[in-house]
């Protein structure tokens, strides 16, 4: 009879310590299916990342090592202009020559940075998955912010202009001829915000692509999607910020708050350039070569 006991308590001993060693089996391999789904996950992201990066150091022309060559000289000249329009009597005539002139000679380089600024969104991971309607609507609705980025890139270069990659500058006089006074403020504003920020490639890069999946147009059909890519780049642009600066470094909030006052600035640009031909034909010109680059 003892001996039952002793074999039954034994048994039952056993069978605790096997039951404990599969529970630990089982611990141990749903553990490293967890820890293995996280480094897939992680490697995905990295490749997600250095995709974008990547894309963002061939196409951009203003990154640090390329403004760092940039040899500065005018676009046009305040002269060249007048002389243009010095066979008018009329001086609103003149005027209205003058600024006509600067913003067809304006739109020639800013026609160029729409259509880098799309070649870079088509190397983004999962943009041409969108269809075409909304691949626009995501390019119309956001490349200011982007633009706005290019220009903050070269504002040391010549302080209170607007410098293109191949050195073309325009003033600020220039400017107010050519948008009005308060546009010009707000863009020198929007631009000295972001200048502060001193955003180094990687950060540009990664905050460009997060700008064109801005997902708050009600006419986009995916708009979960662009959601989707939106939070996964924000994600994304914090890690890579508290990577450079740490916790307590509050550029990725300054960052997000600029967001809104760059979409007024979008739509008040916008506005401009549909106001701008004096006729239909000159109307349609502009948003021909407006449209063209989004192509």
């Amino acid at each position: 009879m003892k001996y039952l006991e002793v074999r039954r308590k034994s048994n039952k001993e056993q069978l605790e310590v096997l039951e404990s060693e599969q529970s630990d089996f089982f611990s141990v391999q749903s553990y490293q299916i967890k820890r293995k789904k996280e480094k897939e996950e992680e490697w995905a992201g990295y490749e997600f990342l250095l995709t974008i990066t990547n894309a963002h150091y061939t196409i951009c022309d203003y990154i640090a090592m390329k403004t760092m060559k940039i040899m500065l000289h005018p676009a046009i000249s305040i002269k060249e202009v007048s002389r243009e329009c010095s066979s008018k009597q009329a001086d609103a005539v003149s005027s209205d020559q003058q600024k006509h002139s600067i913003f067809e000679c304006f739109l020639g380089f800013f026609a160029k940075n729409i259509s880098s600024i799309v070649k870079f969104a088509k190397q983004i991971p999962g943009f041409l998955e969108f269809s075409l309607q909304d691949q626009r609507i995501l390019l119309k609705s956001n490349y200011f912010g982007i633009w706005m980025l290019y220009m903050s890139r070269t504002i040391k270069l010549l302080p209170k202009s607007l410098t293109f990659s191949d050195g073309s500058y325009f003033t600020k006089q220039q400017l107010e001829i050519m948008y009005d006074f308060e546009m010009v403020c707000l863009l020198f504003e929007s631009i000295s915000l972001l200048t502060r920020l001193r955003l180094n490639d990687d950060e540009f890069g990664l905050f460009s692509a997060l700008l064109l999946f801005k997902p708050d147009k009600a006419d986009i059909i995916d708009e979960d999607a662009a959601k989707m890519y939106y939070m996964k780049l924000c994600k994304a642009l914090e890690i890579q910020i508290k990577i450079n600066h740490g916790d307590k470094y509050d550029k990725f909030t300054r960052l997000m708050n600029g967001i809104h006052q760059l979409q007024i600035l979008h739509t008040k640009h916008d506005e401009i350039i549909q106001k701008f031909g004096r006729n239909k034909e000159e109307s349609s010109k502009y948003e021909a070569i407006i449209k063209e680059s989004f192509e």
